[in-house]
């Protein structure tokens, strides 16, 4: 990706005049504000279940391993800002708080 697709600008020449076309889109999509966190769970499916009851999140979708231990990413949302999750991976290098002895969360800009 160029830097102009960083900065918020497509270029495209899918028209039929065959002319290049650009177009300012938003560089951050609904329902993204500003920063999103992403965090990494042990037992991710069981993580979603407990954040609907204890926050009353709303899941938008998930995604899951190809091997069906877990979600390789998931998206839940607490009032209006979406919350990215995904399960413990370690050979991919994401960890859990439990493995880490720490926090696992990073954030989006």
């Amino acid at each position: 990706m160029s830097i102009e697709g960083y900065l918020g600008i497509v270029t495209s020449n899918n028209n039929s005049a065959g002319k290049v076309v650009r177009k300012k889109v938003p560089h951050m999509p609904a329902p993204f504000r500003s920063v999103t966190p992403h965090i990494v769970v042990k037992h991710s499916a069981a993580a979603i279940g407990f954040y609907k009851k204890a926050f009353g999140a709303v899941e938008r979708f998930r995604i899951p391993s190809p091997n069906g231990k877990g979600l390789i990413h998931a998206e839940i949302m607490v009032g209006a800002p979406v919350i990215m999750l995904a399960e413990e991976m370690a050979d991919a290098g994401c960890h859990s708080p439990i493995s880490l002895n720490g926090t696992p969360v990073s954030l989006m800009l």
